[in-house]
């Protein structure tokens, strides 16, 4: 500690990841040869941050590979060949079997098969563009209140101008183009609640819930009651309040979740098993409003989405 001339500090640090997996979102990876090894005079701040990540990711020298899959862990014939033929796949080496085994999970036009069955009315499509995923979630959380009889109930996220510096960019998007508004007006409010969660980093302006809806946790909240980023879930309750200077508007203090499958059963005081409570997050955001300027601003918000699809790049790593 305290040696402030060496990476994170002199500290051991350990670094896991998948290099067959997809790509970082924004950016290049550090091991890109797009990704300069030289500071140069006409460097962006990014470029050069990405220029020191660079010479930091080199000084690793020690690599371990796992090569066990925990995943997929059955000793079936049918576990070993699918467990055999994700691993060719990673490395693009699928032989003749691992294809014939990948074409027979195609769902194809069998009149036996349809998405309209019980068992498949509520699994999560996997996309590849956010708002297709918004879209197709907003669809479904109307269709799923529709067929119980339930109302949707709104609830809207706190939100305030943030001070906040800009956040790195993605180099091969345009520029964004900022408010200049000292204050958020009303006019402003209401098209940042009723954007897609595509447009304010995932962090939903507006929240339609109803009972027993499936949801999705975004972020690591505790670790030990396996309220977990990914961590599927059904909604069981919520105490909510009014908004001040909103009539007829709510905002959630607190969503009663019911994981669903976790790691390890949770049982917390005076609620069932697996129920936990989630409360609000304030985070720094940059949200887009309907006529494509951006605001900085900090958004309050319990963290979940509704889990009726989601997109490929949130579904690795995922058991279904």
């Amino acid at each position: 500690m305290g040696f402030f001339e060496k990476p994170f500090g002199g500290l051991n640090v350990i670094l896991s990841g998948d290099f067959a997996q997809l790509p970082p979102v924004n950016g290049n990876a550090l091991y890109s040869r797009n990704v300069s090894m030289h500071q140069e005079a006409r460097q962006k701040p990014w470029e050069q941050e990405n220029t020191i990540g660079k010479h930091i990711w080199l000084q690793f020298t020690t690599v371990v590979i796992l090569t066990e899959n925990m995943r997929q862990i059955d000793n079936s014939p049918e576990e070993a060949a699918f467990r055999r033929a994700l691993g060719n796949l990673r490395w693009r080496g699928c032989d003749a079997a691992d294809i014939a085994l990948l074409r027979s999970r195609i769902a194809g036009t069998t009149p036996d098969l349809s998405v309209e069955k019980p068992g498949f009315r509520d699994v999560s499509i996997i996309t590849a563009l956010n708002k297709d995923k918004d879209q197709i979630n907003a669809t479904n959380c109307a269709r799923f209140a529709a067929e119980r009889k339930l109302t949707l109930e709104d609830f809207y996220s706190i939100d305030r101008l943030s001070t906040t510096e800009p956040k790195r960019v993605d180099p091969k998007k345009k520029k964004r183009v900022y408010s200049t508004a000292k204050s958020i007006s009303r006019s402003a409010q209401g098209g940042l609640w009723h954007q897609p969660p595509s447009t304010s980093e995932q962090i939903p302006g507006k929240l339609s819930l109803c009972i027993g809806m499936p949801v999705i946790i975004r972020y690591n909240e505790a670790t030990e009651l396996c309220i977990t980023r990914g961590q599927e879930a059904r909604v069981v309750g919520w105490s909510a309040l009014n908004y001040p200077k909103w009539p007829g508007k709510k905002y959630l203090d607190v969503l009663y979740v019911e994981l669903v499958n976790p790691p390890h059963p949770v049982k917390l005081p005076h609620l069932p098993k697996n129920v936990v409570p989630l409360t609000r997050n304030a985070e720094s955001i940059e949200a887009q409003l309907p006529n494509d300027v951006y605001m900085r601003i900090s958004r309050s918000q319990i963290p979940v989405l509704p889990n009726f699809a989601m997109t490929d790049y949130s579904s690795q790593g995922k058991t279904r």
